[in-house]
């Protein structure tokens, strides 16, 4: 599971809230091992339709600072235990991305 999706998965989970989302594949891990409530409200091949027809694309870019902006608004205590929460559901590589992504947020909050 990528990073910035175990983050959310992990925010669900600790809120006692359902995820809403059509990232079936990555979400599934947290489903099945962590008891996300999760559910997909949006047909993939309407929603990939709809983005071909109006010239739109999924960008990681947008998603990353969008979480960035959320992560930047949680206090400490929060974001421990939001690290902690997420760091079960993460693979080895997405554990380093964490890693490098909290060490840039710490430097960017000095």
């Amino acid at each position: 599971m990528p990073s910035p999706d175990a983050i959310i998965a992990a925010t669900a989970i600790l809120n006692d809230a359902k995820l809403y989302s059509n990232n079936d594949g990555d979400f599934s891990y947290a489903v099945d091992n962590f008891g996300l409530q999760y559910e997909n409200p949006i047909n993939r091949m309407v929603l990939d339709r709809f983005m071909q027809e109006n010239g739109l694309k999924f960008d990681q870019k947008d998603t990353m600072e969008t979480l960035e902006r959320v992560i930047e608004g949680l206090n400490e205590s929060e974001l421990r235990e939001l690290a902690y929460k997420s760091i079960g559901l993460l693979n080895d590589e997405a554990k380093k991305d964490q890693i490098k992504f909290a060490r840039n947020l710490k430097k960017k909050r000095m």
